[in-house]
């Protein structure tokens, strides 16, 4: 019988231990590696690298690693990393992965580090102490003693011996080595996009650097009424101000969340996401705001030394295999103010493509319900309140922007089983008038409810959830229904957004950021029609790839040199942003004292 190693010339497990500091690449201390098959071993030093890396590395070679932290690290030496890759953290994330139970409201974490999976396996990790030492050393940086060089080459070998083992557990249990071999080359693209990050601002990369700067600001914010309407007193949040400013703002304390716990009035980002829900001509702003404060305290939006921001991607890692990038310092999942740092380098250009009513689209195709697909034509998110006389006819986006924001979140969760109370509530309806909604849902796409159904059915017969291209999920009795409609969407997604980027990626497109159902590219200013046309072209084909011929639609925003990314859920916090870090500028605050 053919093993899945024999396609391949050479097979090298590696391993690397490298200093990461925020917004920079990955500053490699030292490289291992084991030859799979001849057995044969190697450790370097950074000062003893090559041009090349000191085993076979070209497209016949397969490298096994645990995430991306290799190609990133190869990539920043800098050596060439063309060999296929098979990462181990993913494809045990793969044979592991499980849905919530019904009633859990925080899903338990399963292991990601490699020691917590080796365990998992148990297989002996070695020496914690040693390891927790080295570890420490290494983050230090040099100058390292010869002693000190010896002692991190044998804990980077170590941990080389040890992924052979792990690869041992998980090999048997592979059953689609060419998917796997899928899931290892976006892995490598997220170790691009690492290597190439996200282009900052210079001016306002600088000063959001000093830790003053951004101390200032945050003092500044907390007393601007514009923004946060006199909630805070100081710089910090107390039981009493929260009262004073309900009480202020006629907000009844009875209809305000209250924790679980201490039986407080709740202080969480949801909390002043409701409010701006329930109010959002008045408290809008205050949810980005509220989030402002909270991470300026500190803020880990740091670009490097080449303005660009970095932080590793960690594909994989959701449920639905999307990616789960460190939502502190990665620019898409930071309060949404700091898109504007975004901005061109000199001659080139910045894409931002988004799939348009993605999961509604990927729900209908997969269906193939008739109406569903007729309304994804459409408005699909205003379809519903309109037929039910809760939004004027002929409301569009244009024209009904904030409603239609307002309502994409109810059509979807009602698409995953919502019900009434929950509609209801969000949007301050009638029970009676959200169980119409609900009701007309199932009525009108009713070949949706039965494609779902029946796909439900199947999988928890057979006791997992699984995509074309080999993502799984296990389910059983205790699995929530909604979390397992909501995967046979968000999954699939996830797979035709993964399949567009890398036909971009072989197309010679750059990709610097992926986000959701959205990608970002950074082209050159003289080919930004062209490309984003090849762009667009690659997402059309992989939703006709998956989605039986359907091509979602496409939003592209080009950015072009001189201009700032815009988000306008952010722009009030920016313009207080920008025009304090302008008064700081100009002397009208001082930083060493924070007053104005």
């Amino acid at each position: 019988m053919a093993h899945p190693f024999d396609q391949f010339g050479a097979v090298i497990l590696g391993d690397t231990e490298f200093i990461a500091r925020p917004g920079e690449r990955y500053q490699t201390v030292c490289v291992a590696w084991k030859d799979w098959r001849s057995g044969q071993t190697g450790a370097l030093f950074s000062d003893e690298l090559g041009a090349a890396p000191p085993h076979p590395h070209d497209e016949k070679t397969l490298f096994v690693g645990f995430t991306a932290a290799e190609p990133e690290c190869y990539l920043s030496i800098p050596w060439p990393f063309r060999m296929a890759f098979l990462d181990t953290r993913v494809e045990h994330i793969n044979l592991t992965n499980f849905s919530e139970k019904k009633g859990e409201t925080k899903r338990p974490r399963p292991p990601r580090a490699l020691i917590d999976i080796l365990r998992s396996y148990n297989i002996p990790d070695g020496d914690a102490a040693f390891k927790e030492v080295m570890r420490d050393r290494i983050i230090k940086g040099p100058p390292f003693t010869n002693e000190e060089r010896c002692l991190i080459l044998k804990y980077c070998l170590d941990d080389v011996l040890l992924l052979e083992k792990l690869l041992e557990k998980l090999l048997p249990n592979i059953r689609h080595f060419g998917q796997a071999l899928l899931r290892g080359k976006y892995v490598k693209l997220t170790a691009e996009i690492f290597h190439e990050g996200q282009p900052a601002d210079p001016w306002a990369a600088g000063h959001l650097r000093q830790p003053k700067t951004r101390r200032a600001l945050r003092l500044q914010a907390v007393s601007d009424e514009n923004l946060t309407h006199g909630l805070y007193d100081g710089t910090k949040l107390t039981q009493a101000q929260l009262r004073e400013f309900l009480v202020r703002h006629k907000i009844k304390e009875k209809d305000w969340r209250k924790t679980e716990k201490a039986g407080k009035l709740g202080t969480a980002q949801r909390d002043w996401e409701a409010l701006a829900k329930a109010q959002p001509e008045k408290f809008g702003g205050l949810p980005d705001a509220a989030k402002t404060v909270s991470q300026l305290r500190e803020f880990q939006l740091i670009a490097g030394s080449d303005n660009r921001y970095r932080t590793p991607i960690w594909a994989f890692s959701t449920i639905t295999g999307r990616m789960a990038p460190n939502g502190a310092a990665y620019p898409f999942t930071t309060p949404s103010w700091t898109r504007p740092t975004l901005t061109p380098m000199p001659g080139t250009a910045l894409v931002y493509l988004d799939f348009a009513s993605m999961e509604f689209g990927v729900a209908a195709a997969q269906s193939r319900c008739l109406r569903m697909l007729q309304d994804y034509a459409g408005e699909p998110y205003l379809i519903l309140p309109i037929l039910r006389g809760l939004a004027p006819r002929g409301a569009t986006k244009q024209t009904h922007g904030k409603l239609r924001d307002a309502y994409k979140p109810l059509i979807l969760a009602m698409q995953y089983g919502a019900g009434a109370g929950l509609v209801a509530g969000r949007m301050n309806l009638r029970k009676s008038e959200g169980q119409g909604l609900v009701d007309l849902h199932h009525e009108r796409y009713a070949g949706y409810w039965e494609w779902s159904d029946r796909r439900l059915q199947r999988a928890f017969d057979d006791g997992e959830l699984v995509t074309s291209d080999g993502w799984r999920c296990e389910v059983s009795s205790l699995t929530s229904i909604f979390t397992a409609r909501n995967w046979l969407v968000q999954a699939m997604a996830q797979s035709i957004f993964r399949y567009a980027a890398l036909l971009m990626r072989q197309l010679g497109i750059k990709i610097i950021a992926v986000v959701h159902d959205a990608v970002l590219i950074e082209v050159a200013a003289h080919r930004v029609e062209l490309d984003t046309a090849r762009a667009v072209n690659c997402l059309e084909r992989a939703s006709r790839r998956f989605l039986h011929g359907l091509a979602l639609r496409v939003d592209p925003k080009i950015i072009r040199e001189g201009e700032r990314f815009t988000d306008l859920r952010g722009a009030p916090v920016w313009d207080f942003v920008e025009r304090t870090l302008h008064k700081i500028e100009d002397g009208n605050i001082d930083v060493e004292t924070d007053v104005a």
